[in-house]
């Protein structure tokens, strides 16, 4: 199987706040389409993203980029995300590289090891490692 490999160094951060060292984005699919003009990227098939502790799967990714730095990601078909801390699921992803923020919908659920919580949106900062779920509708605790 052909898979087309891209790595990016993301390093973007707003102007108001000083630069952040980043971990680099390594992306790998079985196919990638890029437009120039619009600097949108679409990834399909099997795609995988790793950045740093993070590594992320769905089936289709589209990302946004701007004077070669990544802006936004926004994924879907079968989302799955793991960490060394935790392990996510959804139907959407949406990825805001300049705040950092991963917010997962589409029946989102965040698994720690047997713990379980769902709800209608989870916002995940992947850098300061917080988490915030909107509209709980199932959790399971366990130690």
């Amino acid at each position: 199987m052909f898979y087309t490999y891209i790595l990016l160094t993301v390093l973007a951060a707003p102007t108001a706040v000083p630069p952040v060292d980043r971990p680099s984005l390594e992306i790998r699919a079985e196919r990638m389409e890029v437009n120039q003009k619009t600097g949108k990227v679409s990834f399909t098939g099997d795609v995988k993203a790793q950045r740093g502790k993070l590594l992320f799967r769905c089936g289709h990714l589209e990302a946004l980029y701007k004077d070669g730095k990544l802006l936004t990601m926004t994924a879907s078909q079968d989302i799955r995300v793991k960490s060394t801390d935790f392990e996510a699921q959804a139907r959407q992803a949406n990825f805001d590289q300049t705040k950092g923020i991963l917010i997962l919908t589409g029946r989102p659920k965040l698994i720690r090891g047997k713990s379980m919580i769902q709800g209608k949106r989870i916002r995940i900062w992947i850098d300061d490692e917080k988490v915030i779920v909107s509209y709980m509708s199932m959790g399971r605790w366990m130690d």
